[in-house]
């Protein structure tokens, strides 16, 4: 991490007295270490509203964490922050343009680096400040998080009752090679939690991994206030019963779980190589703390012969699909739009239905279902309750549809595809005292903004806790002239769903159907609707993320249905393309 003063270093001039000039070029490099994940924070001698108002302005003041800005001495005020972001200072950067402050820090946090404002211009050449690839932001988010936690902590009389209300839960993870990247990180950077101290390289981190006399597992930690992704791991010999490699992430310091798992493995031999900033010892039952098994492990039910239950939330053409899906290892929940008795298309996929749905009123509820493209059977879904393992769902029509709000109860609707108020009405053959009440009852938002569907899923997911496999869009030109922007729109939602996924990917997969869809001959109508082939390659794959592994359909099953759908010439067709 890297401390900021303000004053004379990150800015020109003193804020309190003739004012501060931002440095474009300190903004640069704060953006370019959190890029690198290396976080940012602030010591300064300001008033806080006023130096947060000026950052803002140029917009950097989220990329600083647990921003210490107060009239008090620097060198207590930078150990508290480091203390506060569990961290060493030796694994921290001070930089200031005042020497005694330098040096009062420096005493108060012995093996801190420090610089001045005139070594500034060098720093992103330093090794120390190499970092790692972290684009996505996911450290900063990550410390977000925990500054968030700071704060909340705050208001609670006692820990206990705040880890408690904290909702903490683990996944003990088997499969580590899908996360060996990270476990080598954990295992040559950790040292706070690491009780063994054991270093490694790639090479010998692939020998143990692959060692069946060794147990070697990651652990994935979340709580209320969000997901840590893969905070621990450790290699335990079989025989002899002694961990090789005990280790966590600093982020998860003081929450207990080195404590927990070490009694969940009945107190294996370690040798503890110190310091450790943690403990083994339960003086305490560790009572907050409990078991997520919602993963990705269905291969290990379908091996068992027990069935997969998907539920399949999206568009009828999705049902296309599940034609091709091995009825023998997975069991389909269907909710799939569908004709109301005004023979409407009702559509109750869009998120901003699946959010609403378990709070809406009567009077919500009643005028719900009188609206065009409603009924009184939009809101019955399986969608919260515990009859599926796995939520397949397609995001196109938050892609495609409009949302719209009431102007009296805020409930958000959502219906259209790529048209106005006015043209949706005419789509729907509204009459006159139709579209005018419509018009007086709804205000016209637009598409739905990426960052609202990302939210959206995210609450999708901390509601139900079981798997998201998520189906995106096609990015090729559109075959229907009316959507002339579809593409586009696909783009942009893809964009920000691919990142969801990368950060997410433990229990969020993303069907990708770009891999499939290459063009317009692959469409039907529309940018939505494929030619049959697509569905069979899209359901291999559904299955493929399901188990883990390359599923074979069986060729007879697959030409079968084809013969019957598409005749001898659609079962050739089909050969060749698929």
């Amino acid at each position: 991490m890297v401390i900021w003063d303000l004053d004379e270093t990150f800015w020109r001039g003193t804020l309190s007295e003739n004012g501060a000039e931002i440095i474009s070029s300190n903004v640069d490099i704060v953006k370019e270490l959190t890029r690198r994940g290396i976080m940012n924070s602030i010591s300064s001698k300001n008033d806080f509203e006023s130096a947060k108002r000026v950052l803002e302005e140029a917009g950097v003041w989220d990329f600083f964490i647990f921003p210490s800005i107060n009239w008090g001495p620097k060198g207590e005020s930078v150990k508290k922050l480091i203390e506060a972001c569990q961290l060493r200072s030796p694994n921290v950067l001070f930089i200031d343009d005042n020497f005694s402050n330098r040096k009062e820090v420096e005493y108060y946090n012995p093996g801190i680096n420090s610089l001045s404002e005139k070594e500034i211009p060098d720093i992103l050449l330093m090794p120390e400040l190499k970092g790692k690839d972290d684009k996505s932001l996911s450290r900063l988010k990550q410390y977000k998080i925990l500054e968030e936690k700071a704060k909340i902590k705050e208001s609670y009389s006692d820990n206990h009752t705040f880890l408690m209300e904290s909702d903490i839960r683990i996944r003990f993870i088997k499969d580590t090679k899908e996360y060996r990247d990270r476990v080598y990180e954990l295992i040559n950077r950790t040292n706070q939690l690491n009780f063994t101290k054991l270093r490694l390289s790639e090479d010998e981190l692939d020998v143990l991994l692959n060692d069946p006399e060794v147990e070697s597992t990651c652990i994935h930690v979340e709580d209320k206030f969000g997901d840590y992704g893969i905070c621990g791991f450790y290699a335990l010999e079989k025989r002899k019963r002694k961990l090789l490699h005990f280790l966590f992430s600093c982020r998860i310091l003081n929450l207990g779980i080195e404590a927990y798992v070490f009694h969940k493995l009945c107190r294996p031999y370690i040798d503890v190589v110190g310091p450790v900033a943690g403990t083994l010892d339960m003086k305490t039952p560790i009572d907050w703390i409990t078991e997520d098994h919602s993963r990705f492990n269905s291969r290990v039910d379908i091996e068992n012969g027990n069935k997969l239950r998907l539920l399949m939330l999206g568009g009828c053409d999705l049902e296309q699909m599940c034609h091709y899906i091995d009825c023998n290892k997975f069991e389909i929940i269907k909710e799939f739009n569908y004709p109301n008795k005004q023979g409407v298309e009702v559509h109750r996929e869009h998120t901003a239905y699946l959010r609403e749905m378990e709070n809406l009123t009567a009077v919500d509820k009643d005028e719900l279902f009188k609206l065009p493209f409603g009924d009184d059977k939009m809101l019955n879904t399986k969608l919260f309750s515990d009859d599926y393992d796995v939520l397949v769902y397609s995001a196109l029509m938050n892609y495609t549809h409009e949302l719209y709000e009431n102007k009296r109860t805020g409930m958000k609707i959502a219906y259209g595809g790529y048209m106005n108020q006015d043209e949706l009405c005419d789509y729907l053959n509204m009459s006159t005292s139709e579209k005018n009440a419509f018009k007086d009852n709804y205000s016209f938002l637009g598409l739905q903004k990426p960052e609202e569907f990302l939210d959206d899923i995210n609450w999708i997911y901390q509601r139900i806790k079981r798997p998201i496999i998520i189906i995106n869009g096609t990015e090729t030109e559109n075959v229907c002239q009316q959507e002339p922007n579809a593409a586009q729109r696909h783009k942009q939602m893809n964009k920000v769903l691919d990142n969801l996924i990368e950060e997410n990917g433990d229990h969020i997969k993303l069907l990708d159907v770009r891999k499939f869809v290459h063009d317009r001959r692959d469409q039907k109508d529309t940018i939505r609707h494929y030619q049959r082939p697509i569905y069979v390659k899209m359901a291999e794959e559904l299955m493929c993320l399901l188990t883990d592994k390359k599923v074979k359909v069986s060729i007879f099953v697959r030409y079968k249905q084809l013969y019957k759908e598409l005749g001898i010439k659609g079962v050739i067709r089909s050969f060749f393309n698929l």
